[in-house]
């Protein structure tokens, strides 16, 4: 087991860790042969942050110094599970409390949509932390840009909406809805580069913003560039894969944010000043979801064209996927949990309130890490230092009393009664001290939250 990744292989089991490293390398995926990098060259260019990640490109000897290349990631507006949500039932959830069950939030709390103001006032609001820690990864270095799909996600969400209420908005609602995303965008960049402040442990992070709306005409061309180079059109890849054409027509332009030409426009904008790039961002982006795409990734990402290799379509630019809010049966969070089902940056004190109460300190000193709360979100939100050293010690006390409790079981002892006294007594001695540690992580979590939805600096 990679140190790099003990804590996440803890959580979901080192068969899901190698699930998803197959899923994103060979022709299916954008890693081509992907590597698994010296701990020397990771730790110089990514610190702590490389317990997250999965692997680099073959080639990635070529990003020298630490500051030698530009960190790039994208932001999404609206979480996956949300979307869905809104899709299917029509449905939004509150955003100031947290809730544990489904069962509960759904009874007591979820609302039809009903109207537009009602709808902008969610996506002002709507801002989860996996949203904060999946746009971009965070290096040792302090150039970062990451790209607002503003123009799009407003877009996508007007069309919703319409849907939704069976009319089509005016001018003046789709421009309240455009207003709603670009509010919450702008709140999204300055907590990402809160976080990124405080797990790098200085406040000179320079995170660049690209709107969407600035650079559309030129990500158009970058799309045209990339169907030409793999030899067919749009047209013809949505027949081909009997895919829906105006669906393929946005998501192609999110596509083409992750090749060598993408990163060439950055460049003459003024985005980027650095020769290298490195794309940060969680191993979903460097799979194929799709049929389309996999063809596409394909022709793009393999041979001669994976990234960083000399003389290539990609030769400046490479992708580090790494672990982004992962569920212990290896979902994605921001798939399964809807906004008030993970902490954000209205209800986190409320999510901060459940993991100090006495339900979840009883099950936060679980040696059941996968079940453990504390754990879970530790790994997930803030694996980094004294954070990281008490999860850290919760594994090795979950290991030490596997062991002690196998020596009692395995004894020649016939008193079957006895035994059973003996590891519940074992396992109350263990759960004890579990307790500084999960202390040390939620005081850790209330930090990052303080600091990455406030305003403290470093």
């Amino acid at each position: 087991m990679a140190e790099r990744n003990i804590l996440f292989s803890k959580l979901l089991g080192e068969e899901k860790i190698s699930k998803i490293q197959s899923a994103i390398v060979g022709p299916s995926g954008k890693m081509g042969q992907g590597v698994v990098p010296s701990m020397k060259w990771m730790n110089e260019r990514f610190g702590e942050f490389g317990e997250r990640i999965l692997m680099v490109p073959s080639k990635y000897q070529r990003i020298k110094e630490r500051d030698s290349f530009t960190t790039i990631g994208g932001i999404c507006a609206v979480r996956t599970a949300d979307v869905n949500l809104l899709q299917n039932e029509g449905k939004i959830d509150p955003v100031d409390q947290y809730w544990l069950t489904r069962e509960g939030l759904t009874v007591a709390r979820r609302k039809e949509v009903t109207g537009v103001d009602q709808f902008a006032d969610y996506l002002r609001m709507a801002i989860g932390i996996d949203q904060i820690i999946e746009a971009i990864g965070v290096s040792r270095g302090n150039k970062y840009v990451a790209i607002s799909e503003e123009r799009l996600w407003s877009e996508r969400m007007s069309a919703i909406l319409e849907e939704r209420l069976k009319r089509e908005l005016t001018g003046p609602e789709k421009t309240k809805i455009r207003g709603a995303v670009k509010e919450a965008e702008e709140k999204r960049f300055r907590y990402i580069r809160n976080y990124i402040n405080l797990v790098r442990g200085s406040s000179d992070t320079d995170l660049t913003p690209v709107i969407d709306e600035d650079v559309f005409g030129d990500l158009v061309e970058v799309r045209r560039q990339m169907m030409d180079i793999a030899g067919i059109s749009l047209e013809k890849l949505a027949s081909t894969f009997n895919e829906d054409t105006k669906t393929l027509d946005g998501l192609s332009i999110v596509w083409g944010m992750y090749i060598g030409p993408y990163i060439t426009m950055l460049k003459k904008k003024g985005y980027i000043s650095t020769q290298m790039s490195l794309i940060v961002e969680p191993w979903m982006h460097a799979a194929a979801e799709r049929q389309s795409k996999d063809y596409l990734d394909e022709k793009l990402f393999t041979g001669k064209n994976e990234y960083l290799q000399p003389g290539g379509l990609n030769e400046n630019v490479g992708l580090i996927p790494y672990m982004g809010i992962s569920l212990p049966n290896g979902k994605r969070a921001r798939q399964a949990k809807t906004i008030s089902e993970v902490p954000n940056s209205t209800n986190y004190r409320n999510f901060l309130d459940f993991l100090w109460s006495d339900f979840s300190m009883s099950s936060g000193t679980s040696l059941n890490l996968s079940e453990n709360p504390v754990f879970i979100w530790g790994v997930n939100l803030f694996p980094y230092g004294s954070v990281r050293s008490a999860l850290l010690k919760m594994v090795d006390l979950q290991i030490a009393y596997k062991q002690e409790k196998v020596g009692v079981t395995s004894s020649g002892d016939s008193d079957i009664q006895g035994k059973q006294r003996k590891v519940a007594e074992l396992k109350s001695n263990f759960e004890s001290l579990m307790i500084p540690n999960v202390e040390q992580v939620v005081r850790g979590l209330k930090e990052m939250f303080d600091y990455t939805f406030g305003t403290e600096q470093i």
